[in-house]
């Protein structure tokens, strides 16, 4: 099922397209935004479950993919009472304790971003309608038109803004696992 209708594409733009035909790029786009492997944000729409694996004991927080304002947590095979866990922000769990007792900790929760979902999906079926293959372009009237990005970059764009966290993880290093500094 769609996240996006026929009907609300056409709410805000004139396409001109078969409603069929009109869907299929719907589908193709809420694809692109759920399983592309570098921009893809997950499934569109309900809960779903994110296991993170830590070495025992980490102190490290768990970030989500998509923000949400409740979850559930097992650790290892431990259900943690919501009091163990809190959410900072909307993206950020942490253990009340400090730090984790297992390697494997399952998260689930239900996204809530649901308007800038449909909005980005809304952008992209607008963006693959209206783009050329052409980066400029010009008219015997004398009119000209220059795209300042590429179609493919501004997918990307439209795809963070519901994913921020995309490529923005940093790898800590010990300093204990360095063997030799010259």
């Amino acid at each position: 099922m769609s996240v996006v209708s026929v009907e609300d594409v056409e709410g805000v733009m004139s396409t001109g397209l078969d409603p069929a035909v009109l869907q299929k790029v719907i589908d193709r786009e809420e694809d692109w935004l759920a399983n592309d492997q570098q921009n893809g944000i997950g499934q569109l729409v309900g809960a779903r479950t994110q296991t993170v694996y830590r070495s025992q004991g980490s102190l490290d927080p768990i970030y989500l993919a998509r923000p949400t304002l409740a979850i559930a947590v097992v650790e290892g095979t431990q259900i943690l009472d919501p009091t163990e866990v809190v959410l900072v922000g909307r993206m950020r769990v942490e253990p009340k304790r400090g730090f984790w007792n297992a390697a494997s900790i399952a998260v689930t929760y239900d996204p809530s971003d649901a308007l800038q979902v449909e909005a980005a999906i809304l952008e992209l079926v607008q963006l693959r309608i209206s783009s050329s293959p052409f980066s400029q372009e010009s008219s015997e009237g004398g009119h000209s038109y220059s795209r300042p990005v590429n179609v493919q970059q501004q997918r990307v764009s439209i795809a963070r803004s519901v994913h921020p966290a995309i490529d923005h993880a940093s790898v800590k290093i010990r300093a204990d696992r360095i063997l030799s500094a010259q």
